[in-house]
């Protein structure tokens, strides 16, 4: 049996149940897990945050770009060190709600690496400062917070990807298993829920002559469906 219930917040999101018969006739009917879309502009959600710090840049911000880099430049004496932050308002799930699965999906703009077999290693983990969108550069979390390390204050690991090249490229996209427990935190706790830091494990080991970045379209990207998208599984109680 199936039935289909809409929950409006702040932001509208389409919520499915579903039971089955385990054919005990002692048994009862169990709820199915329910699924929660995140995306900007869907089902008029609004609740993404997301920007770029550039170390040849340090005091510029790119909340408003469509797209955001994580990676290293090389041979540019600007843009060297990019690394990309991202969040989104879990208020619609109630805090109560047991956190199933979590999976991040991205759309890449483009991928470079210094050799054609090369693999980028993203490392995803947790910002330990709140930031605000349009204000945090690679020196301060907000126009007046500075970070207590530059590049972003980050700790507990979230997720990885795996990007080799050749393999993906502009339009591709690439869905990453969150730590649920992390997600579930950020479920049950919202004060604690300060996005996601991307780091390339490599951007301290390349040389001036190499590269390796990836860059993914942000929340601003005009075409919807290439915008972040989180799902989250969760049962409710």
């Amino acid at each position: 049996m199936s039935r289909q219930v809409s929950l409006g917040c702040i932001v509208l999101a389409v919520v499915f149940f579903s039971g089955c018969n385990t054919g005990d006739p002692a048994s009862t009917e169990r709820d199915a897990p329910q699924q929660y879309v995140l995306r900007e502009g869907l089902n008029n959600y609004s609740g993404t945050c997301d920007t770029m710090m550039n170390d040849g840049l340090p005091a510029t911000n790119y909340g408003l770009s469509n797209s955001m880099w994580s990676g290293y430049w090389g041979n540019s004496p600007d843009e060297e060190t990019t690394r990309s932050l991202l969040r989104f308002d879990l208020s619609l799930i109630p805090e109560d709600a047991e956190v199933v699965s979590a999976t991040l999906r991205l759309v890449f703009n483009n991928v470079v690496a210094m050799a054609s077999d090369y693999v980028i290693t993203l490392e995803i983990f947790e910002a330990d400062r709140e930031w605000v969108e349009t204000e945090a550069t690679w020196q301060n979390a907000s126009g007046t917070v500075v970070w207590d390390t530059s590049g972003g204050d980050y700790s507990g690991w979230v997720g990885l990807m795996n990007i080799p090249r050749p393999g993906y490229g502009s339009g591709d996209a690439i869905q990453i298993s969150l730590d649920t427990a992390v997600v579930q935190r950020w479920v049950s706790n919202p004060a604690d829920n300060r996005g996601m830091l991307f780091r390339n494990t490599s951007e301290n080991t390349l040389d001036d002559s190499e590269k390796s970045y990836v860059v993914f379209y942000t929340k601003n990207f005009p075409t919807e469906a290439h915008r972040p998208r989180l799902t989250i599984e969760a049962d409710l109680k």
